[in-house]
């Protein structure tokens, strides 16, 4: 939102990284831990598209500040003018992320999959806000690239906002789930003995 070029730019580089994060931290509940290669890859693959992938949209002079009316903003990462050229990496990262978002919830549903039942209901609040929000992003993603209308975009794109607000508080459910299912087990175990 800023004015200045430069905070304008440097922000839109860094702005896919939130989504990287979200992926990691659903791929990663309730453990804090990244379990599988799979996982792994998914999240290291998203790290190298937005810091390297989108790199060139930049320095080839990608306009970052498209559809917005307001001539004092340009890229101050430019090298050389070559728009046509950046505009591929750009759709290229965003072919990245449709099918890192698609790898995300093949991983997730292998996770629900296989849980027991109590880490099931552990998992749900917040693989449920998860999934939601990754399909809606890349529903997002997928009609932004084919030049969707702008009102499907951010119709999408606001639904996807609400799952997002939704996310901490889903983690937060997820926890407490999980401690009171680690509770129930403990319980048991002692009372058995």
């Amino acid at each position: 939102e800023s004015n200045n070029s430069t905070v304008f730019t440097i922000a839109s580089y860094v702005a896919p990284l939130y989504l990287v994060l979200v992926i990691q931290m659903v791929l990663a509940f309730p453990t804090g831990r990244l379990e599988t290669l799979g996982q792994r890859a998914v999240v290291i693959a998203g790290y190298l598209d937005v810091f390297l992938v989108r790199l060139p949209f930049f320095l080839l002079g990608g306009d970052v500040a498209a559809g917005l009316n307001d001539p004092r903003l340009h890229n101050v990462l430019t090298i050389t003018h070559e728009p046509d050229l950046a505009d591929v990496f750009d759709y290229t990262s965003t072919f990245i992320a449709v099918v890192l978002l698609a790898a995300t919830i093949v991983l997730l549903v292998r996770k629900r999959q296989a849980a027991t039942p109590p880490q099931r209901r552990a998992l749900a609040p917040m693989l449920w806000t998860g999934l939601v929000l990754v399909v809606l992003l890349g529903v997002s993603f997928v009609l932004d690239a084919i030049g969707a209308s702008e009102s499907a975009v951010d119709g999408v794109g606001i639904v996807a906002l609400v799952a997002f607000a939704f996310l901490p508080f889903a983690f937060l459910a997820g926890l407490v789930r999980s401690r009171y299912s680690r509770a129930g087990a403990v319980g048991e175990l002692i009372e058995r003995l």
